[in-house]
C-alpha cells in the first residue's frame, strides 16, 4: 500500500485552481448538474 497525501483547499483556492484546469471545471460542473437532476427527480417522485 502506498502512502497518501491529503490536501485541504478553501473554497476560494479551489475555484482559483479550477481556473487553471478548464477541463476539470467542465467535468465538475457536469457532475453537479447530473446530481442536481437526480435530486430533482427524486423530489418529484415523492
Amino acid at each position: 500500500m502506498l502512502p497518501s497525501v491529503m490536501y485541504r483547499l478553501t473554497y476560494a483556492d479551489f475555484h482559483m485552481i479550477l481556473d487553471d484546469f478548464g477541463d476539470m471545471k467542465v467535468r465538475i460542473d457536469m457532475l453537479a448538474m447530473e446530481r442536481e437532476k437526480v435530486l430533482r427527480m427524486a423530489e418529484d417522485n415523492r
